[in-house]
């Protein structure tokens, strides 16, 4: 078995088995947490079908499926449902590598990551998981990436710089509550894009400054002030969403969203290690309202303006 190849198959095991950290829906809509995640995937039977599926679009992906060479494809699916099955609390033991001994001197590139992140979601996509356990498991890639991906990644997310005067600059949206991320978002978007009309898509240039507050909560309830917007805690993060021709062009299909980029700081304005897969799989489904959120929102707000 070559190296490559089992590496590539084992982070698309550990990109599975990061869905041990989620909950499932169960078919009636309610969240089952009764169970094993092992018992409410279906057992080993489920769990090999999501792992045929999944390899099976790997190996079909001009992008990555070069690595496949040689491989012993039953022995590398078996493999990868045992891993699953014990990450999920199933009656089985895996005996792999860890992620950076693995991919240790292996070139492994950001765009390559993210073929297998887009063929990954092309699969639970598949098995119906919800949009919700989708986005949480995707954002659960950031600690795993930073030991496989060595080689720059093809394309711009994280290097976009934070503007210094964005505050001077038109607001998108504020005070906007998210009660269960116990947050408050202030969002502020750059003269070029404030200039777009309503069905447009925003320009080249466009830059989107997202500001996002810890909310000050009463039990489980967001507090209000006396004007009943959210009452703000402390900045804890602040991301950037940029728009420049080709930004988009490297990336894989389920994951592009238009030409947009993304970037990470912290409250102190310094730059965050941040897996971009999260953003770009919640602002995949907006294809229609150019990948932002809130887009109707903006251009009514800003007519009663």
């Amino acid at each position: 078995m070559r190296p490559s190849t089992a590496s590539y198959l084992a982070i698309g095991g550990l990109l599975l088995t990061l869905s041990g950290c989620n909950t499932v829906t169960s078919p009636g809509g309610t969240m089952a947490t009764d169970k094993s995640l092992y018992d409410r995937l279906g057992g080993k039977a489920a769990i090999a079908a999501v792992v045929e599926d999944f390899v099976g679009r790997v190996a079909a992906d001009n992008r990555i499926n070069g690595k496949f060479a040689n491989a012993n494809i039953p022995r590398l699916k078996s493999m990868l449902v045992e891993q699953i099955c014990q990450a999920s609390g199933g009656p089985c033991t895996y005996t792999g590598r860890d992620m950076k001994t693995t991919h240790a001197g292996m070139g492994i590139a950001g765009d390559e990551f993210d073929a297998l992140v887009g063929d990954l979601v092309a699969t639970l996509n598949k098995f119906n998981v919800g949009e919700r356990e989708k986005t949480e498991l995707l954002g659960a890639l950031g600690p795993m990436k930073k030991d496989i991906v060595t080689s720059p990644m093809a394309g711009p997310d994280g290097t976009l710089p934070l503007p210094a005067d964005y505050k001077s600059w038109p607001k998108f949206l504020t005070d906007i509550p998210k009660g269960e991320a116990k947050q408050v978002r202030d969002i502020y978007i750059n003269p070029a894009g404030a200039r777009t009309s309503a069905g447009q898509n925003f320009p080249n240039g466009t830059v989107m400054v997202m500001e996002i507050y810890k909310a000050k909560m009463d039990g489980d309830k967001l507090m209000t002030g006396m004007d009943g917007k959210p009452m703000k805690g402390d900045l804890a993060k602040v991301f950037v969403m940029g728009k420049e021709q080709g930004w988009g062009d490297k990336l894989p299909e389920n994951l592009k969203n238009g030409d947009w980029a993304y970037a990470a700081y912290d409250a102190s304005s310094k730059p965050l290690m941040e897996d971009f897969t999260k953003c770009r799989a919640c602002h995949t489904p907006l294809a229609q309202k150019d990948f932002v959120h809130r887009y109707d929102e903006y251009f009514q707000t800003r007519g009663r303006m």
